[in-house]
């Protein structure tokens, strides 16, 4: 892959579901690492080592994994941010990652965060900070 940027084939390398380990064994860093990241599996440890690198971090599950989506959208934290916020639980979801520099894409058939401007609102900090918590052990 790095051969097809050195040629000019290509414009950058992108990486899904690499560790940080798995990243430092490359020859040069991508431009993209895609994860699975959201409330539940923020990957704070990656998101800091990419942003220091100036890789761009993309959630490819932001409203949550195969197993656990329907559960996500419909945790109670994220409920509670949603109804105090005027938006729906996947607005709250897609707006987290974003808040963290992270792009989000979801897949064709998933929940739709609406129409254009859609995401054009700030969690507050009250509210990112019980969405961040979501992760630590009870």
């Amino acid at each position: 892959m790095q051969a097809l940027v050195a040629e000019g084939l290509a414009r950058g390398v992108g990486v899904c579901n690499f560790t940080i380990g798995a990243l430092e064994l490359l020859p040069s860093p991508p431009l993209l690492v895609q994860v699975e990241r959201h409330p539940l599996l923020p990957q704070w440890e990656l998101a800091h080592y990419c942003a220091a690198r100036g890789i761009v971090l993309q959630a490819h599950m932001p409203l949550g994994g195969k197993i656990g989506a329907c559960e996500l959208l419909a945790h109670v934290t994220v409920a509670r941010v949603a109804r105090e916020c005027g938006r729906t639980a996947a607005q709250v979801l897609l707006r987290w990652n974003l808040q963290h520099g992270c792009a989000a894409i979801t897949r064709a058939g998933a929940v739709h965060a609406g129409g254009n401007g859609a995401l054009a609102f700030t969690i507050g900090a009250e509210h990112m900070h019980l969405l961040d918590g979501m992760s630590a052990p009870p």
